[in-house]
């Protein structure tokens, strides 16, 4: 789960150029989206006199994206291409900080959530545990892919929240809950357990899609 975010920032002298260095990343994108461990490209353009391009990278960890960009040939000459149009200024980060809203701020119920879903957060297993809750009855766990959270089922939850107690938590490093580095899926299924204990519930019925299915798997061979 050792995600690495690239982000680079091109300044341009003009419109024009901006415009011309964001086709030339077009371009690129068709090869970088079939290089393993790429998960996620973002650009953004400076607005009004602001001539800037932010590309904004996710690859599955820092040996990904050094085979894929910073020590790939073809990579290389594409950004020889891109500049010159402007002047990269790149880096790799860490996340170091993250602030979200308070708990029950008007800030945090603006998320159009569907009718009679609501979010919570538990603190379990030293992670702080945030989950979406609907319906009533026997309990059923939605467990979400990578990289996904909770809100993957926003428009299947109400229909199954007819017949179940429908929670779909986000795992740890994920969505809303708490900030995880270097963990295994044992973790992530000791994560859910006790979520589900603290809940009040001791059966369920397991439901994971993608990355999910290695969580309920091992939930259901550690916690019988």
């Amino acid at each position: 789960m050792s995600e690495t975010r690239f982000f680079n920032v091109w300044r341009t002298s003009s419109k024009e150029n901006q415009e011309r260095l964001i086709d030339a990343m077009r371009e690129e994108t068709s090869i970088l989206q079939s290089k393993p461990g790429f998960f996620e490209l973002v650009l953004w353009q400076g607005e009004v006199d602001d001539h800037r391009v932010l590309a904004d990278g996710r690859w599955a960890s820092l040996a990904a994206f050094e085979a894929a960009v910073a020590n790939n040939p073809a990579a290389l000459e594409g950004r020889e291409r891109m500049a010159q149009f402007g002047t990269p200024e790149a880096g790799l980060f860490r996340e170091a900080l993250r602030v979200q809203p308070a708990p029950h701020s008007d800030a945090g119920s603006g998320r159009e959530l569907p009718n009679d879903i609501a979010e919570h957060d538990l603190k379990v297993n030293g992670q702080t545990i945030h989950y979406l809750r609907a319906g009533a009855g026997p309990l059923m766990l939605l467990v979400h892919g990578y990289p996904e959270s909770s809100r993957t089922w926003l428009k299947v939850m109400p229909e199954l929240a007819k017949h179940f107690t429908v929670i779909a938590p986000d795992t740890r490093g994920t969505g809303d809950s708490s900030l995880a580095r270097d963990f295994a899926i044992k973790d992530v299924a000791d994560d859910l357990y006790e979520l589900v204990k603290a809940l009040g519930f001791r059966e369920l019925i397991l439901v994971g899609q993608d990355f999910g299915v290695q969580a309920v798997g091992a939930y259901a061979a550690l916690h019988r």
